[in-house]
Formats: structure tokens, C-alpha cells, sequence
């Protein structure tokens, strides 16, 4: 038996997900600065014939903007977030091995303050055991087959090998 091992937090993951974080956070900023300054121009050009167009404008674009920055925030940047964080913490804990048969899940869950998961149950020849994979990285698991190796770290999928049978 033979397989190849895919790591989910590895290093070089962790560090794509934190550059790309980090220039999204950047187009957030830039996004909210563009509406600001959008706002401030329309409060410039402000005369008496103009003025209850102007604030419309002036409302509409700052709310337009700030749901935008908000949603994206909230969505994107706040998750990957937690991602990462959730994989510095696995990678430096102490793993465990378990191999059998994998069934993951299709409902996630939040773990408040924490990253949305999906349950694993992983059937092996002496019973049932149930634990945690990221929910971004579960589809990953489900499509790589049924019966794996799985590396945990606090009841979380940190790695996996495909075990393929040479017959």
C-alpha cells in the first residue's frame, strides 16, 4: 500500500492564505477610501439648487460602500482569518494517526470564534470515531476516497494519505 500524503496546514498554505489576506485587506481599504472620497466629492460640488440630489447621492454611495466593506469583511477577510489561525494552533500540536473507512459530512458548523467544520466519521476495524475537518478543506477529503490516513490534532484533520490497493 502506497499513497500520497497531503498536509492541509502546511506552511506554504498558511503563508499563500496570509498574503492573500492581506491584499484583500488592502482592496477593503481602498474600496472604502474610494467611497469616502467619492462622498467628499459630491459635498464639495454642494449648491442651493443642487443640495437635496447631493445628499441623496452622498447617502446612497456611503451605504452602498460600507455594506460592501462590511460583507466582504465579515465573509472573507474575517474567515480566512480564523483559518489561518485555526492552522497555527494544529500545526504545532501533537498528532495522532487513525486509518479506515471516511464518510465526511455535507453540514457545517460554526465553533464560535472559530472556523466553520464538518464532521468526519472515520470507520476503522474496531469501531467508529467522529472528528473535525476544516469546512474549506472537507470537499478536498470527500473527493479523495474512501479509505484513507488520516493525521489528527485535537480532534481535527490535519493531513491525509490516500491509501491505494495494489491488487
Amino acid at each position: 500500500m502506497d499513497g500520497e500524503i497531503i498536509e492541509l496546514f502546511s506552511p506554504e498554505y498558511l503563508d499563500r492564505k496570509r498574503k492573500r489576506n492581506r491584499r484583500f485587506a488592502w482592496m477593503l481599504l481602498l474600496l472604502a477610501l474610494l467611497g469616502l472620497g467619492f462622498c467628499v466629492g459630491l459635498c464639495i460640488g454642494v449648491n442651493t439648487e443642487n443640495t437635496y440630489r447631493r445628499m441623496l447621492w452622498t447617502i446612497g454611495v456611503s451605504a452602498l460602500t460600507g455594506w460592501i466593506v462590511i460583507y466582504f469583511y465579515v465573509f472573507g477577510y474575517r474567515a480566512a482569518k480564523r483559518e489561518i489561525v485555526h492552522g497555527e494552533h494544529l500545526q504545532d500540536a501533537e498528532r495522532e494517526t487513525l486509518e479506515g473507512e471516511v464518510e465526511v459530512s455535507k453540514l457545517a458548523y460554526r465553533i464560535r470564534g472559530s472556523v466553520n467544520v464538518r464532521k468526519v466519521t472515520v470507520k476503522t476495524w474496531n469501531g467508529s470515531r467522529t472528528v473535525n475537518i476544516c469546512a474549506s478543506r472537507g470537499r478536498e477529503l470527500a473527493a479523495a476516497g474512501k479509505r484513507l490516513r488520516l493525521w489528527l490534532a485535537h480532534g481535527y484533520v490535519t493531513a491525509y494519505e490516500v491509501r491505494h490497493e495494489n491488487t
